[in-house]
C-alpha cells in the first residue's frame, strides 16, 4: 500500500510539472508563433506590393522585360501563398484562407493573361498590361486590408487567449495543489495509520508477553492453582498442581471429583465439606487437610480460597508435607534436647550419688555374703538371700541410670556382629538355660561400624527382656536373626514370651517405664523379676546415636519381635561412588590435617582422601595437643575435627586456637555428640567457613562437605 501511494503521489508530482511546464512553453510560444506568422503574411504582402509595382511598370513600359519581371513576381508571390496556406496553425486568426481567397484568384489570372492574353489581346499587349494591372492593384487593395485586419484581430484574440491560458494554467496549479494536498493527507493518514497499526501491534506484542508471563508463571510458580466456576467446574488447573496431586483436569472437572479422589474416606471427606461450608461468604480462606494423590501417596496440603469478582473461585494449594515434617523433627528436636537436659542433671546427680551409693551397696553386699558363708539358720539365710539380690539389683539400677544419663559419643570401630551376639550370648549362658535358642544369620554381613560397648549393652537388654518374657512358657523360643537389606544390616530378636500390651507400645522407650516387678499387674513374669525401666531407653538411646532404627512387633501371649536395623559404613568407596565423586569433586590435591582420635575412623578417611580422585596429603593426629602442633608448623588448605579427643583438649579448643592466627581455613567438624550438636547451629551463624557432620557418615557425604567447603573458601 505504501508503495503504491508513493507511486501515485510521485505520478501526481511529475505530471503537474509537465503540465505546468508544457502551458508555460504554449504561453511563451504562442505569442511568439502568431506574430512570426503575421509577419510571414506581410512579408508575402511586401512582395505582393513589389508584383503591384513590377505591374504597374509593366502597363508602362509593356516590353519584354518588364513583363518577364511581372511574370517571375507573380511566381514568387503564389509560391509563397500556397506554402503559408499549408503551414499556417493560427488560420482563424490570421485570415490565410481570405488571404489565399483574394490574392491566390487573382495572381492564377494574371499567370494566365500573361501566358495566354485576355479578351483577344495577347499576352505582350499594353492592354493585357494594364488589364492585369487594375486586376492586381484591386487584390493587393483587398489583401493589404484584410492582414491589417488580420493584425489588430490577432492581437485582441491573443489576448483573450492569454487571459484564458493564464486562467486554465491558474486552474491547473490549483488542481495539482489540491491533488498534492490530497495526496499528502492521504500519506499522513497512511502514516497514522502505520503508526496506529505499530502501537496495536506493540501494545499486542506486549499483551502476549504479559499473557506468556503470566502463563508462564501460572505453570511454573510453586503453588497449586485452580480456578471454579459458580457451578462447580474445573476452568483453570497448573502444573503446580498436578505435580502435587497427580491429577490432571481431565482427572478432576468437578468438586464432586474432587473430593470424591482427594478424600476417599466418606468421614473424613465430610469433615472436610463441613469445614468448607462453615464459612461460604468469607473472601478469604486457609484451611490444612490430608489428600489422597492419584499414586494413592498422602499429603498435608495447605489450602487458600478466594473468590473473584465475577463469582468465580480461586483455591491455590501448598504442599506442606515436608513442612509438617520438620515442625514434627522440630518438636521431636526440642524434646529430645529438653530430656537430654533433664538427663544431664540426673547425670550429675546420678554421677555424683553412683560412687557413694555403690559403696554403700559394695559394704553391704560384701557383708551380706560373708554372713551367708557363715549363717546355718534357714530363716535369717533366706532374708539375707533377698538383702544379696536387691543389692545386685541396686548396683544394676545404678549402672543403667548412669548409662542412660551420661552423654557419651560412641567410639567407632569395625567388627563382626555376629562375634558379638555370640559374645552376649555367652555372657547370658546361664539365663538361658532351657530355653531354644535359633541362629539365622547372613555369613556374608559385612563389618559393622559402632561403639562395641553399646551395641553389646543393647543386645544384652533385649536379650535379656526375651528371656524374662519367656520365663512363664512351657516351650520358650528365642529367635536370632542377621541379614543385608539395604545397605542395612538388620538384627532381628524374635521370642514367643508373653507379650507386650498395645497400648504400651509406645511407652517402652520411655525412663523408668517397666511392665515387670510391682507394674506386672497381670502375672506375666516369674516372681522375682525385676527391671529398672532404664534398659530399652538406652537401647533406643545407643541404635540412634549410631542413626539406626529400632521397631518393634508385639502380640500379648503370643511373643514379641525387636527389628535393629543399623547402616553399613564401608571402609573405601564403591564403584558408583567414585564414578560419582569423579564428576563433583573439584579440589584436588590440598593439604589437609585430619584430627581423629579413632584409629578405625581415621585410616578410612586418610584412604579415601590421598587416593584417587582426590589426591589430598593428609596429616593425622589422633589428639587435641598434636593437632595445633601441626597447624602451627605447616601450612594446611583444609582441617577436619573431631570434637571429643582425648587428653583434655577437645575439638572446639583446637577450632578456636587455629581462628587465632586463621580467620577463613575451612574447617568440618565430625561428632555426633548432642552437646556439641546444640553449640554448632549458633557457631554456624558466625563462622560461615565450617560445617559439620554427624558421626558416623558415609564416606561421599564426607569428600563433599569438604568439596563443598574449599569451594567456597
Amino acid at each position: 500500500m505504501w508503495i503504491f501511494m508513493i507511486g501515485v503521489l510521485c505520478s501526481v508530482i511529475t505530471a503537474g510539472i509537465i503540465t505546468n511546464k508544457t502551458l508555460r512553453s504554449i504561453e511563451k510560444n504562442l505569442p511568439n508563433t502568431l506574430f512570426l506568422e503575421l509577419n510571414d503574411l506581410s512579408d508575402v504582402l511586401e512582395k505582393f506590393s513589389e508584383t503591384v509595382q513590377a505591374a504597374e511598370i509593366a502597363q508602362i513600359i509593356p516590353d519584354h522585360e518588364n513583363l518577364n519581371l511581372f511574370r517571375a513576381r507573380l511566381d514568387i508571390v503564389y509560391n509563397d501563398i500556397i506554402k503559408l496556406r499549408e503551414s499556417y496553425v493560427f488560420d482563424n486568426m490570421v485570415q490565410a484562407s481570405a488571404f489565399h481567397a483574394v490574392v491566390a484568384p487573382a495572381v492564377a489570372d494574371l499567370q494566365i493573361w500573361l501566358t495566354e492574353g485576355v479578351s483577344g489581346f495577347g499576352p505582350d499587349t499594353k492592354i493585357t498590361a494594364a488589364i492585369a494591372y487594375n486586376r492586381i492593384s484591386e487584390a493587393y487593395q483587398k489583401a493589404h486590408s484584410l492582414n491589417k485586419e488580420a493584425k489588430l484581430r490577432g492581437q485582441r484574440i491573443l489576448e483573450k487567449q492569454k487571459l484564458r491560458l493564464d486562467q486554465f494554467l491558474f486552474s491547473a496549479n490549483l488542481l495539482f495543489g489540491l491533488t498534492i494536498v490530497i495526496s499528502l493527507s492521504l500519506v499522513y493518514l497512511l502514516f497514522q495509520q502505520y503508526v496506529f497499526q505499530r502501537r496495536e501491534s506493540l501494545a499486542q506484542a506486549a499483551i502476549q508477553d504479559q499473557q506468556d508471563l503470566l502463563n508462564s508463571l501460572f505453570d511454573n510458580v510453586f503453588l497449586g492453582i485452580t480456578v471454579w466456576n459458580q457451578k462447580g467446574e474445573l476452568l483453570l488447573s497448573n502444573k503446580a498442581f498436578n505435580e502435587i496431586t497427580g491429577y490432571s483436569s481431565q482427572d478432576i472437572q468437578t468438586h464432586e471429583n474432587w473430593f470424591v479422589k482427594a478424600y476417599p474416606d466418606a468421614e473424613y471427606r465430610s469433615r472436610v465439606l463441613k469445614d468448607w461450608n462453615k464459612n461460604p461468604d468469607q473472601k478469604k480462606v486457609i484451611r490444612e487437610f490430608i489428600i489422597s494423590c492419584k499414586n494413592s501417596n498422602t499429603k498435608e496440603i495447605e489450602f487458600c480460597g478466594s473468590f473473584l469478582a465475577d463469582g468465580r473461585a480461586l483455591v491455590t494449594m501448598t504442599d506442606i508435607t515436608d513442612r509438617k515434617i520438620a515442625e514434627k523433627d522440630k518438636i521431636r528436636a526440642q524434646n529430645t534436647a529438653s530430656e537430654h537436659k533433664k538427663l544431664a542433671l540426673v547425670g550429675q546427680i546420678a554421677g555424683k550419688m553412683a560412687h557413694d551409693f555403690n559403696n554403700i551397696l559394695g559394704i553391704v553386699m560384701g557383708n551380706t555374703e560373708l554372713a551367708l558363708m557363715d549363717c546355718t539358720d534357714e530363716k535369717t539365710k533366706k532374708t539375707l538371700k533377698l538383702i544379696f539380690n536387691q543389692t545386685l539389683r541396686g548396683k544394676n539400677l545404678t549402672k543403667n541410670l548412669v548409662a542412660f544419663a551420661k552423654d557419651q559419643e560412641p567410639k567407632q570401630e569395625y567388627f563382626q556382629i555376629h562375634g558379638k551376639i555370640d559374645l552376649v550370648l555367652d555372657l547370658l549362658k546361664k539365663e538361658l538355660e532351657g530355653i531354644a535358642v535359633t541362629r539365622d544369620d547372613d555369613p556374608s554381613l559385612p563389618e559393622l561400624l559402632a561403639d562395641p560397648g553399646m551395641i553389646e549393652h543393647a543386645l544384652v537388654n533385649l536379650i535379656q527382656n526375651s528371656i524374662h518374657a519367656t520365663s512363664l512358657s512351657e516351650n520358650p523360643q528365642i529367635t536370632l536373626r542377621s541379614s543385608l537389606q539395604d545397605e542395612t544390616i538388620t538384627i532381628e530378636i524374635e521370642d514367643n514370651g508373653c507379650g507386650i500390651p498395645e497400648g504400651n507400645l509406645e511407652k517402652i522407650y520411655e525412663p523408668a517405664f517397666t511392665l515387670k516387678g510391682s507394674k506386672d499387674v497381670v502375672g506375666s513374669y516369674k516372681a522375682g523379676i525385676r527391671g529398672t525401666g532404664y534398659g530399652m531407653a538406652n537401647v533406643k538411646k545407643y541404635i540412634e546415636q549410631h542413626k539406626g532404627s529400632i521397631s518393634v512387633t508385639s502380640k500379648v501371649e503370643s511373643g514379641t519381635l525387636f527389628t535393629i536395623s543399623l547402616p553399613v559404613f564401608k571402609k573405601e568407596l564403591t564403584f558408583e561412588e567414585k564414578i560419582i565423586i569423579e564428576d563433583e569433586i573439584t579440589q584436588h590435591g590440598k593439604r589437609i590435617l585430619l584430627v581423629e582420635d579413632e584409629t578405625a575412623i581415621s585410616d578410612i578417611q586418610y584412604r579415601i582422601l590421598t587416593q584417587a580422585p582426590c589426591n589430598h596429603r593428609v596429616d593425622i593426629a589422633n589428639n587435641g595437643q598434636i593437632a595445633m602442633d601441626l597447624f602451627c608448623k605447616n601450612d594446611y588448605d583444609f582441617v577436619s575435627l573431631d570434637y571429643i579427643l582425648p587428653g583434655g583438649i577437645n575439638g572446639i579448643d583446637v577450632y578456636h586456637y587455629i581462628r587465632q592466627t586463621n580467620k577463613i581455613i575451612p574447617i568440618l567438624f565430625i561428632s555426633g555428640n548432642i552437646e556439641f550438636l546444640e553449640s554448632i547451629r549458633e557457631l554456624k551463624h558466625k563462622d560461615p567457613h565450617i560445617d559439620h557432620l554427624s558421626k558416623p557418615c558415609k564416606n561421599i557425604d564426607y569428600l563433599n562437605s569438604i568439596n563443598k567447603l574449599l569451594e567456597v573458601s
